[in-house]
């Protein structure tokens, strides 16, 4: 039989050959590979091109429909979605158990990573995404990649819902989130093993987990993820939340769950430039954007106090 194969593959002109696809199935402008009977994985359109294969906010469902028959998505293949820098949100179902190496490599626009319930390892998913604030790990993840975050050099916040610390492929991990000066926010009753969990233990900033983090998967009432379906209703500032959405206290750990959902449609809005280290809103108004002034003045306020900060470390470090 391998001969018979062998044969074949000789016989095919080199044009036919180099018109093999990277995908078995395309559904919903969404790519997916078998890997099993009933399950699919979603992967890339062209690993050599990639960067327009999905743009804006994505819904990845949770099942899809092909020739008569349901399949689950049970992961994001390797560099499903790499080098998509047009890619600002992602949706991701509760039906994924993994998400695979360079998921989401350089998707240069992607401002959180909320991984879903369900996860139960997590690849080198999230490498070189410059403006990655912040990554939320489930209660169901187990094993995470070192690399997970490499050269993600505007994270600051981990949150991890596992009460069990998972484990790290080395412990060379806990470098990479203290050389962005993460903060760490986990189970209250968790968090003396994380600070003896390898790779965890290299944190300095642990605290608990704030109540916007703590979401049952068996919740109906409160969204499993902090990216919802876009809208263009007005956006305005939380009045009875003031305290956390004002610069002196600028810390999105301290956001909450509805802070957090302002704050990202905002930016996802917006036009966000960024040069030499330094962002900021491009020329616009808040009226183009159906959003108050308040709000507006907030985000762009927030950008010109984090360039201050970075300028002010680059003078005294003689850069």
């Amino acid at each position: 039989m391998k001969r018979i194969l062998l044969i074949l593959c000789t016989l095919l002109p080199v044009g036919m050959m180099g018109q093999v696809k990277a995908y078995d199935i395309k559904v919903d402008g969404l790519c997916y590979n078998f890997t099993s009977d009933s399950t699919v994985a979603v992967t890339y359109l062209d690993i050599n091109d990639n960067a327009e294969y999905v743009k804006g906010i994505i819904d990845i469902p949770s099942t899809i429909d092909y020739e008569g028959r349901t399949y689950i998505v049970t992961s994001i293949g390797k560099h499903a979605f790499a080098n998509c820098s047009l890619l600002k949100r992602t949706n991701l179902p509760s039906s994924l158990v993994t998400i695979e190496d360079y998921a989401f490599e350089k998707c240069s626009k992607l401002v959180t990573a909320w991984i879903p319930e369900g996860v139960k390892e997590v690849g080198a998913a999230f490498c070189d995404c410059s403006l990655l604030l912040g990554l939320v790990i489930p209660s169901t993840a187990t094993k995470i990649d070192t690399h997970i975050i490499t050269n993600c050099q505007g994270l600051n916040l981990v949150a991890c819902r596992a009460t069990t610390p998972p484990v790290f492929s080395n412990d060379s991990i806990g470098d990479a989130f203290v050389a962005h000066k993460c903060k760490l926010r986990v189970p209250k009753e968790s968090i003396e093993a994380y600070r003896s969990a390898s790779g965890w233990n290299k944190f300095k900033d642990y605290d608990e987990l704030p109540p916007a983090y703590r979401i049952s998967p068996t919740s109906s009432s409160v969204p499993m993820t902090i990216n919802p379906p876009a809208d263009n209703r007005p956006l305005t500032a939380i009045t009875d939340k003031s305290e956390y959405l004002t610069l002196s206290t600028y810390d999105p750990s301290k956001w909450t769950y509805e802070d957090n959902l302002i704050v990202q449609k905002a930016l996802n809005r917006m036009t966000i430039k960024s040069e030499n280290g330094m962002s900021s809103v491009k020329d616009m108004k808040a009226s183009d954007l159906n959003m108050s002034e308040e709000l507006f003045n907030f985000i762009k306020k927030g950008f010109e106090a984090g360039n201050a900060l970075m300028e002010e470390g680059k003078s005294k470090n003689g850069f």
